[in-house]
């Protein structure tokens, strides 16, 4: 069965894409099938994974997330395979042999999701009164998610901010949260009031939901973000902390510019010095993941 994986805080401009770029990369690089899901109607990660032309050709094939949605709304039947693109510009995972690992993509258009989640939010009320939104949701996406788990070792959704019905809904079918914040005080102090919500009885998530904080856009020489990574670091067990943060460099900034449709690059090419932050993140995932199948 694939590993669940929401990518997830309350804020935005926190590193959530670019999380799931490096994390979906770093897995597949060690040889994972990974399927990303964008949910978040600013589609930055599928234009890291794909490019903007790869995301427009997905729109006018109506292959993006908003589609299938829409599909699943009106109670129609939906092949996810339908729905989802090949997606990293790293040569290493065009391999084509069935050890090699893959990053395919469920793409969002920063253009019409936001639209076409109001008629979606419209038809799911109208299929029930009784129940939240992202309760439905999670129902319609649940029994398509375990058709394809069989074809994936992951399966990482890139949420937007906040907690709207899709974001829960991604939350209610996964089993971790990979929380990244920017090291400010305000920043950190929102993502703790993010977690108690998710994990609040209000959602019933606690029992399964395991959430691992990420320090992100780290500068070493900020000392007020020093102060609180050192801060994270002590108290890392009791908030279940990557302590490793991913740095704010230029080597990840330029990992983010896609090079373009069929252009393809070699991961550490892609990712210069940043390459061993990749490697650990998708490193210390697969350990804790590890631990807790064991446990």
């Amino acid at each position: 069965m694939a590993i669940r994986i929401a990518i997830a805080n309350h804020r935005g401009g926190v590193g959530k894409s670019t999380t799931t770029m490096m994390l979906a990369e770093g897995l597949a690089l060690r040889g994972s099938r990974v399927l990303v899901v964008d949910i978040d109607p600013q589609g930055m990660a599928s234009r890291l994974l794909l490019g903007r032309s790869g995301v427009a050709e997905a729109v006018t094939q109506k292959r993006t997330i908003g589609d299938l949605l829409m599909r699943l709304a009106a109670r129609q039947p939906v092949q996810l395979a339908a729905h989802q693109v090949i997606g990293s510009d790293l040569i290493e995972l065009r391999n084509q042999s069935q050890t090699a690992g893959c990053v395919d993509v469920v793409p969002a258009d920063d253009q019409t999701l936001v639209q076409e989640m109001r008629r979606i939010e419209d038809a799911l009320r109208r299929i029930s009164t009784k129940h939240r939104l992202d309760v439905i949701l999670a129902k319609l996406l649940s029994p398509m998610l375990e058709q394809h788990d069989k074809n994936y070792d992951f399966i990482v959704f890139d949420c937007s901010a906040g907690t709207p019905p899709l974001a829960l809904a991604a939350l209610r079918v996964s089993t971790e949260v990979i929380a990244p914040t920017n090291l400010e005080d305000n920043s950190f102090s929102s993502l703790m009031v993010f977690i108690r919500t998710i994990l609040g009885d209000d959602l019933g998530l606690a029992g399964r939901l395991r959430v691992h904080i990420l320090p992100t856009l780290y500068i070493a020489t900020n000392t007020e973000q020093t102060r609180l990574l050192e801060y994270i670091r002590n108290e890392s067990h009791s908030l279940n902390a990557i302590t490793r943060p991913i740095s704010h460099s230029v080597a990840i900034q330029r990992a983010a510019e896609h090079p373009g449709s069929g252009a393809l690059r070699r991961a550490r090419e892609k990712y210069g010095a940043a390459l061993a932050e990749v490697e650990a993140l998708a490193g210390t995932i697969l350990s804790r993941i590890l631990e807790r199948s064991i446990a």
